[in-house]
């Protein structure tokens, strides 16, 4: 093991999922009635892994929080692979006008700038977050109300056109209460020191992020892609109150490089019991999640061991 990074467990995991594809299959899940966002069990292949967390924030911040820690985990996989020993990596994951994010990694340790590139480019192509961010990932939304209505579905971004006002039972788009709002402004700054564990900081919140034993992290906090759903969780609850469940699913082949194996995460739906309002504009992180993303990467070297 080099910095808390297990080459061997993730060269067992494939060579698993290779015999079994079935075993690469996650299902991730959030929930949030209040404030804090709830993560459930994950569905990991044919075992389900407790994930006794919480969440709150911003949501954008929080999904800043996942881009940063993501890409500062597979940065680390990377380098370890090539021989390198990064030592601490400070992150800034910003928001600017959207459809636009970038992180920026500063990387300790004696790396030379090949490795860096490479780092780099593996990031671009097996980062879960950048991957979701990137392409567009449909988001069905469902809305189910107490009078016995049919949920309504929405897939694609709605048109321009589309007016307002409240959806009719079996609709098969959400009627938006106002235009479309992509302000996405913001800035987490994270350290990662080893493994899959990143300690992001927003204003004034600090949460790990790190990955379940399962999957080679140690179970300190939520993972990046359960970042992600909480952030749209918090932001579909902030308008409509309710009951919020948000799901997606995860095929852990494209992470390993399979050819053919998406990367990012895929059926994401979003379902709304009871909400106590109107379905407002699409936020900034639904907006970011349902048009192509460009996230920009930077990574320098320090070229210390250790600096502080």
């Amino acid at each position: 093991m080099i910095a808390g990074v297990d080459l061997a467990g993730w060269r067992e995991l494939a060579a698993t999922v290779r015999r079994a594809s079935w075993e690469a299959q996650a299902t991730i899940s959030v929930s949030a009635d209040g404030p804090q966002i709830t993560v459930r069990p994950m569905l990991l292949g044919p075992s389900r892994v407790a994930r006794p967390f919480t969440v709150a924030g911003d949501p954008v911040a929080l999904l800043l929080s996942a881009l940063a820690a993501d890409t500062a985990a597979t940065v680390a996989i990377s380098l370890t692979r090539q021989g390198a020993l990064p030592t601490k990596i400070n992150i800034r994951g910003y928001a600017g006008p959207a459809p636009k994010m970038g992180v920026h990694l500063d990387v300790a340790g004696l790396v030379t700038p090949a490795r860096l590139a490479a780092a780099a480019d593996h990031v671009r192509r097996y980062s879960v977050i950048l991957r979701t961010l990137a392409e567009s990932s449909p988001v069905r939304l469902l809305l189910v109300t107490p009078d016995g209505s049919q949920p309504v579905h929405l897939a694609e971004p709605p048109p321009a056109s589309l007016s307002s006002g409240s959806p009719s039972p079996g609709s098969s788009s959400v009627r938006f209460a106002g235009s479309s709002s992509v302000d996405a402004g913001g800035e987490v700054h994270a350290v990662w020191r080893q493994g899959a564990r990143s300690t992001v900081t927003a204003a004034d919140r600090s949460i790990v992020i790190d990955r379940p034993k399962q999957l080679f992290g140690t179970d300190r906090g939520p993972s990046p892609e359960e970042c992600l759903l909480a952030a749209l969780a918090a932001e579909i609850r902030i308008h409509t109150g309710g009951e919020v469940h948000v799901s997606a699913r995860q095929d852990l082949r494209g992470g390993l490089g399979f050819d053919g194996a998406p990367v990012g995460l895929r059926d994401i739906l979003v379902q709304c019991l009871d909400p106590q309002a109107a379905i407002p504009a699409p936020g900034p992180v639904l907006e970011l999640l349902r048009q192509p993303t460009d996230v920009s990467i930077e990574i320098e070297n320090r070229r210390t061991p250790d600096a502080p």
